[in-house]
């Protein structure tokens, strides 16, 4: 894998950190589940018109926002996770992420997972709002953390090889704070009351 021996070859000279951040469904639905369920005042499903499950998510007195729940937890661990960025790694500045490749850039629904997100986000005080680049500088940074990130993927969830899977770690443990890679759960106990 050429990718692979550039970076090991390349280590030290690296001045960028890479945080590779993966849950499996299961794990992203408990997230979306403890948010919900902390949030009944502001948060309520809903069919819309297709008939899809929806959450919806009050902003203010007149303004609400509609999620269909599939998306809305995907939209909620991303929240998550950039919380766990900023509290843990003291994350600022830009972000490079494919996670709103699937947002409209028109229309009425124009960016609605970015602007579902930002209300996570700034109604919780985490200290952070993001935007979608449109920077094609960014081009090589962005291809960079798709092979990270499949890398890291892959070799945690042992689709790769035991010889590739084991040079990333090898890697990983080389300098800590170049390569983060976790699985990211939460744990959660409902207490009636």
């Amino acid at each position: 894998m050429e990718f692979l021996s550039n970076i090991e070859r390349n280590y030290d000279t690296i001045d960028f950190a890479v945080h590779c951040i993966s849950s499996t469904e299961g794990q992203i639905s408990q997230f979306t589940q403890a948010f919900y369920l902390q949030n009944l005042s502001n948060i309520t499903q809903e069919l819309d018109k297709k008939g899809r499950n929806c959450l919806v998510f009050k902003i203010s007195d007149t303004t609400v926002l509609r999620v269909p729940v599939l998306r809305a937890a995907k939209l909620v661990w991303i929240f998550y996770c950039l919380k766990y960025m900023k509290d843990v790694n003291k994350l600022d500045g830009f972000v490079l992420s494919d996670w709103f490749s699937c947002d409209s850039t028109t229309g009425d629904n124009k960016a609605e997972g970015l602007k579902t997100v930002n209300f996570l986000l700034s109604s919780t005080g985490v200290g952070l709002q993001l935007s979608i680049p449109h920077d094609s500088r960014r081009d090589e940074a962005e291809l960079l953390s798709d092979w990270f990130s499949g890398l890291c993927n892959s070799s945690k969830s042992g689709v790769v090889d035991d010889e590739i899977a084991g040079r990333f770690e090898a890697l990983t443990k080389r300098e800590p704070t170049k390569i983060d890679a976790i699985e990211y759960a939460c744990d959660f106990t409902i207490i009636e009351g």
